[in-house]
């Protein structure tokens, strides 16, 4: 079985594109690990994501760099030759589903400090 859940903020802004008739969204999220290292701190690691259709548009809509996010899916891997000939291997997250994490607000008001609130579905029953 193939399945990730985490729960990160976003590293910048994502992208939004159309390839062909599929719209793509690229971002990368930052997710703290559990446990603490030796200096008492959290270590981090980024994921590179990408989201299509419908998802994508969400996720290119109501987030932006700096938001919080869960995000549903499966680890990918993929090669492609880069522009030295060299055969690059990447491994990111094909995103199925996103959901608001902390406060629910607009894309715009993460980066103008507003905290506005949006309509959408009640608070998560439970802690994450």
């Amino acid at each position: 079985m193939n399945k990730f859940i985490g729960q990160g903020r976003l590293g910048h802004d994502p992208e939004l594109k159309d390839i062909g008739s599929t719209t793509v969204c690229n971002f990368s999220i930052a997710i703290d690990r559990r446990f603490k290292n030796k200096q008492g701190e959290r270590d981090t690691d980024w994921f590179n994501c990408s989201a299509f259709g419908k998802t994508a548009e969400f996720i290119s809509q109501w987030f932006g760099k700096g938001s919080q996010i869960i995000v549903v899916g499966e680890m990918q891997n993929r090669e492609y030759v880069n522009k030295d000939g060299m055969t690059v291997r990447v491994t990111e997250l094909k995103v199925d589903e996103a959901y608001f994490s902390g406060p629910k607000q607009q894309k715009n008001d993460f980066l103008d400090g507003k905290t506005e609130s949006i309509s959408g579905p009640a608070d998560l029953p439970f802690d994450i």
